[in-house]
């Protein structure tokens, strides 16, 4: 008789791993050509929101970076763009150098201000904070630009992303990341993610962009629609801005560069970051997106649906896994048999699972890729992050304030 621990730890293996399976193989298989970009650039009036804390090491590289982005499509158009910069109660000497290189470079933009929050509360509220100023000025720019002080933009990055808005069909567009300084287990799972938002982009809309190059329509987002407890502020203005029938979209032509960090305990640490703010959101826009069916495509829908199983219920089913294989190993080690003394067909299939999934993190702890073992060390790295995440959620953990990841802004070199 089969053990009752296998088929459950089978059954759990497959509900986590065969929908990714499943999606990687759509994805691959699709022929959904790239979004037609307008052909028009009309003038916008741009607001460019700049949250900081702390970025003495970065900031002014950061606004040499977008003055040079704003002086290239002013030569292509009359645009009119304004800086905010929000500082969340930055401890260094961040405000003074911004107000140093604006007191140099005052014709830059059409306007430059900068808001001190008299206490740090995250990058998501001091977002709120900016947008409520924005929403109350006497002239409301029809498209805002979010960025991050620590990514410096492409060449022809801010241009690409503002074209798509001659096309009332784009609501918010974001850029795609050039990732530095990553280990190889983080550049998979980065380039996982880049290619599943470019699958669905192509296909319709994705629920995800990158605050660090992040366009969208003014109009469509409120500061009451931001839920300023929790981090993943971009996929929230994208989910927010999807849940309206816009189409949200990563531009493959606009890019930005980051700074991964370059240890595995610090790369864990974001990720898990980063995964705790996505579940909060998925759980927060799933009603808004499926109640707007439509207006939104069955495919957009569909690719949602997927994601939010992915962040959501996936790290509970690999939870369940890890549980169950730790349980059948003790009752092994218990009863005093081998895990192969009297193995049948499923049991030999479990083990062979665990043996892939160990395959594939002790590479990923030697930085090495191989075919199929680092998409699945790529896979196993990220349930780890979001089970971890999942634990702060339950334990009431808030996700709005976290460490600096210093050497993303010092190690650059």
């Amino acid at each position: 008789m089969t053990n009752p621990l296998v088929i459950a730890e089978l059954g759990l293996a497959g509900a986590t791993l065969l929908p990714f399976a499943y999606y990687y193989s759509k994805i691959k298989l699709s022929k959904a050509g790239k979004p037609e970009r307008p052909d028009s650039n009309l003038p916008v009036n741009l607001q460019i929101l700049l949250p900081m804390w702390n970025e003495e090491s970065v900031i002014k590289s950061k606004l040499e970076n977008l003055a040079k982005e704003v002086r290239a499509v002013r030569a292509i158009n009359n645009h009119q763009i304004s800086l905010l910069v929000i500082d969340s109660a930055s401890t260094d000497s961040s405000v003074e150098i911004c107000n140093n290189w604006f007191k140099d470079n005052s014709n830059i933009f059409d306007d430059f201000s900068l808001i001190e929050m008299p206490k740090r509360l995250g990058k998501t509220a001091a977002v709120v904070l900016a947008l409520e100023k924005i929403h109350q000025s006497k002239s409301i720019p029809n498209l805002v630009f979010m960025t991050d002080a620590d990514a410096l933009l492409e060449s022809g990055c801010l241009g690409s992303l503002l074209s798509w808005f001659s096309d009332d069909e784009f609501g918010a567009v974001g850029a795609t990341p050039i990732r530095r300084k990553a280990l190889e287990s983080e550049k998979v799972h980065r380039d996982m993610f880049s290619m599943l938002r470019e699958y669905e982009s192509n296909a319709g809309s994705t629920s995800m962009l990158e605050g660090s190059g992040l366009v969208w329509r003014s109009h469509l987002i409120s500061p009451s629609d931001l839920f300023p407890d929790s981090n993943a502020d971009d996929a929230q203005i994208a989910s927010i801005v999807l849940s309206k029938g816009k189409r949200v979209i990563q531009d493959p032509d606009a890019k930005f560069t980051d700074f991964a960090p370059t240890n595995s305990s610090e790369q864990f640490r974001q990720k898990k970051r980063r995964g705790q703010g996505l579940i909060v959101n998925f759980l927060r826009s799933r009603r808004a997106i499926l109640s707007n069916r439509d207006n939104i495509t069955k495919t957009t829908i569909s690719n949602f649906k997927m994601n939010y199983y992915f962040h959501v219920i996936a790290p509970i089913t690999s939870f369940g896994f890890v549980i169950t294989g730790i349980a059948r190993h003790a009752q092994l080690l218990y009863q005093g048999n081998s895990p192969l003394s009297t193995a049948n067909g499923l049991e030999l299939s479990v083990i062979g699972i665990e043996l892939a999934l160990l395959s594939s993190i002790i590479l990923a702890k030697l930085n090495l890729r191989l075919p199929f073992f680092s998409q699945l060390s790529g896979l196993s790295s990220g349930m780890q992050a979001l089970m971890s995440a999942w634990f702060r959620i339950l334990s009431g953990k808030k996700s709005n304030l976290w460490d600096q990841h210093i050497a993303t802004r010092i190690e650059r070199d």
